[in-house]
């Protein structure tokens, strides 16, 4: 039986990005104005190492990313070579952009207390983002992510999600919000280059 040495460490909420500290301006927002879009995870594979993108998720252009969540997720992680993959290094999440134009990404760890192999879930959870600066990207959308913190060089998915919904809930902006919002990111690009 091998055994598996590697470091633990808990990715459970981890926003990758440049923090700008700006926010939306259009004041308190109310759950009941989210929008949603819904991706299917029933299938779905990822792999050891960095986050892949497996979706891109159609937003209204400029929109403002304010949670995401999943509803009745439930995984099977594989064992690659004798080594076995646990559930706590399977990871989702978004990548759209900052109020600079510059990319971020937020990523979810679904089940950190799945240490070991096997079935996992079902598990409900959401990831709060709305102080997190991101949103669509200029073509209205976010790209979908999927991966493991381990890589158990195999080359072999690490996973497969058996069920559950992945949901973005978004806020439009107003268009003459978002182009308040490029002009001041454009402003911030060229006096950074000066």
């Amino acid at each position: 039986m091998a055994l598996k040495t590697r470091s633990r460490v808990g990715i459970v909420v981890c926003l990758i990005g440049a923090a700008t500290g700006a926010a939306w301006a259009g004041g308190d927002s109310n759950e009941s104005d989210f929008l949603q879009v819904m991706y299917d995870l029933t299938g779905v594979a990822y792999m050891g190492g960095p986050p892949s993108p497996i979706a891109n998720l159609t937003i209204e252009d400029g929109s403002h990313v304010m949670r995401i969540r999943w509803e009745d997720v439930v995984l099977e992680t594989h064992t690659n070579g004798g080594v076995p993959n646990w559930g706590s290094e399977a990871y989702f999440g978004i990548r759209g952009l900052n109020s600079l134009g510059e990319d971020v990404t937020a990523l979810a760890q679904p089940f950190p207390y799945g240490f070991g192999e096997g079935t996992f879930g079902p598990v409900d959870g959401s990831l709060d983002l709305e102080m997190a600066d991101l949103f669509a990207h200029n073509d209205g959308t976010v790209a979908m992510l999927v991966g493991s913190s381990w890589d158990d060089g195999s080359g072999e998915p690490a996973g497969t999600y058996l069920g559950g919904t992945f949901i973005v809930d978004y806020l439009p902006i107003p268009a003459p919000a978002v182009g308040v919002l490029l002009a001041l990111a454009g402003l911030r690009r060229s006096r950074s280059r000066a």
